[in-house]
């Protein structure tokens, strides 16, 4: 095999970062665990080729092995479903954020007070994933939830995640949204001046339309030890019922306690279920 043939079947996917060889199949078969969804929970393979960039055969190969693994599981129609195995690592994975619960009911009750959806989320990859959310009955616009994701750059939780990151950090991963999203390369340079410009004088990110053109949301950072990931917690809501005067005076307080409450977990020595949250 030549050189050049040797490099074109090692590359890595452009969201991924730089992958070695030997683990390009291992995060290929986890990026088609990551295709299913709770709005998407049955797919077939040409669905996640198309989600995945992946040639169809090579989908049906790995798809096949997760399936003899118990991750994937076959369902009428020539379509799969997550496995028991999935499960399992999905139970394990929700013992490990039992945290959350600590600052659920504060969550639920703001929510409730303002008729809007508080969220928490954590990085992975170019997204931001929702690990918590409590929404008010009377909340309607969008339908996210726990597993949720977003780009980065289409959240608040995003750009309050990059902006407590270091310079060189944090540069890296605009490079890779611009060059995974190049139809937002010029709102990306735009919101990264002008968001983090806006935390460094406030300490925390607020705008509309990033989700939703009618829904407007503040996050604040929640800051964790040397080699952990921070998280974002934020408050959105339809801008017709929640005010940026409301956010910023009264609801911004609330969630930065929160977050003081979470970041006070992480530095404990050994708290239960929390120890080594998004170690790096």
């Amino acid at each position: 095999m030549t050189k050049e043939r040797e490099n074109k079947k090692t590359k890595a996917a452009p969201d991924s970062g730089e992958a070695r060889p030997g683990v390009i199949a291992l995060s290929r078969g986890l990026e088609i665990l990551q295709c299913f969804t709770p709005t998407r929970p049955r797919l077939g393979s040409a669905e996640i080729a198309r989600l995945t960039g992946l040639p169809q055969p090579t989908v049906w190969r790995l798809c096949q092995t997760l399936v003899q693994q118990g991750f994937l599981l076959p369902t009428p129609g020539q379509r799969l479903q997550l496995g028991t195995a999935a499960l399992s690592l999905g139970i394990a994975a929700s013992a490990s954020f039992n945290a959350l619960e600590i600052v659920r009911p504060r969550m639920q009750a703001l929510a409730d007070r303002y008729r809007s959806a508080i969220s928490i989320a954590g990085h992975e990859r170019l997204y931001m994933v929702y690990l918590e959310r409590c929404t008010a009955e009377v909340m309607v616009g969008t339908n996210l939830q726990r597993g949720s994701r977003l780009p980065l750059h289409k959240c608040t939780l995003g750009w309050a995640y990059l902006a407590v990151l270091d310079e060189k950090e944090r540069s890296a991963i605009l490079a890779r949204l611009r060059k995974a999203f190049p139809e937002d390369a010029g709102t990306i340079d735009e919101l990264a001046i002008s968001k983090l410009r806006q935390y460094q004088r406030t300490g925390y990110v607020l705008h509309r339309g990033l989700v939703h053109r009618e829904i407007i949301a503040l996050a604040v950072p929640i800051p964790a030890p040397a080699g952990m990931q921070p998280l974002a917690i934020n408050c959105s809501s339809d801008s017709a019922n929640l005010s940026a005067r409301q956010l910023e005076t009264e609801v911004e307080p609330q969630l930065r306690e929160m977050a003081e409450i979470l970041r006070t977990m992480f530095v404990q020595e050994d708290p239960p279920s929390v120890n080594g949250w998004f170690d790096r």
